[in-house]
């Protein structure tokens, strides 16, 4: 009796076959590399904010409640965008930082 592979394992190898040509091994590294591109991407677009944030609290414009809670909201757009790459809702993620 055989076993049968998992399915998200039968959806990679068919994903990576329908590549032009190219081998798993480089289709598996080009869908990392784009993926890291973006995640690193989407990093810079909230490292603006961040900074704004850390810097108006040094400086006594936000109190410590205020800015926790800044914070917590950026990263709640990153675990946002980042649990959701793919979809439509990063895209609107994106469109309301």
């Amino acid at each position: 009796m055989t076993r049968e592979a998992p399915f998200h394992t039968r959806v990679e190898v068919s994903r990576a076959a329908q590549t032009n040509g190219k081998g798993m091994i480089a289709a598996a590294a080009q869908e990392a590399f784009v993926t890291m591109v973006g995640i690193v991407a989407v990093l810079f677009i909230l490292a603006w904010p961040a900074y704004r944030i850390v810097s108006m609290w040094l400086m006594r414009e936000l109190t410590t409640a205020e800015a926790v809670g800044a914070l917590a909201v950026l990263l709640g757009f990153l675990a946002g965008i980042i649990t959701t790459w793919g979809q439509l809702l990063s895209g609107l993620l994106l469109l309301l930082l």
